[in-house]
């Protein structure tokens, strides 16, 4: 092996004062196009989080809205002593709140997430107590489920409002 014979590195070409100050400088260019394409992928990742956010909202405000329609749907089997159907639309409400996701859940306020926590334990007593007057083993007070459900819309369309008051536009 030869030893290096260091006058021949100093005579490379641009092994001068302003090649050691271009390379210094396009050195710090590259940290500085480091440091804005950082800033471009946080800001990016904030922008993909707010938008999971949204599409969440969204997804709250359509299962609530489907539940809103199933309530009316409910109310006019009960009418038509449908009672049969009433069992298969109250299960429909669970399934439907069930499908809201807890990243949802966790961007309501308490009150909206006891309130799908009660609307689901009322609609899983409907779909047994439907089931049982239809297989005639109980009575069911038709004024008195469609007053529960009555209630039970007041606080959906309230969910709904909290809801579509949080999206961003």
């Amino acid at each position: 092996m030869q030893p290096i014979d260091w006058t021949t590195i100093y005579s490379w070409p641009g092994y001068d004062f302003w090649g050691v100050i271009l390379s210094l400088v396009g050195f710090i260019f590259s940290i500085g196009f480091a440091v804005r394409a950082s800033m471009n992928a946080q800001r990016a990742a904030q922008a993909a989080e707010s938008a999971k956010r949204s599409i969440s909202k969204l997804d709250v405000i359509t299962e609530c809205s489907k539940v809103l329609r199933l309530f009316k749907e409910i109310r006019v089997r009960i009418d038509a002593d449908e009672w049969d159907r009433v069992s298969e639309l109250a299960e429909d409400v669970g399934v439907a709140i069930s499908g809201v996701s807890e990243v949802a859940r966790l961007e309501m306020s308490e009150e909206s997430q006891e309130v799908m926590s009660d609307v689901l334990a009322q609609m899983i007593v409907m779909s047994r107590s439907a089931d049982k007057h239809y297989h005639n083993q109980s009575k069911v007070d038709p004024v008195k489920v469609k007053a529960v459900l009555g209630k039970l819309s007041q606080k959906m369309a309230s969910v709904v409002g909290e809801v579509k008051a949080k999206v961003e536009v």
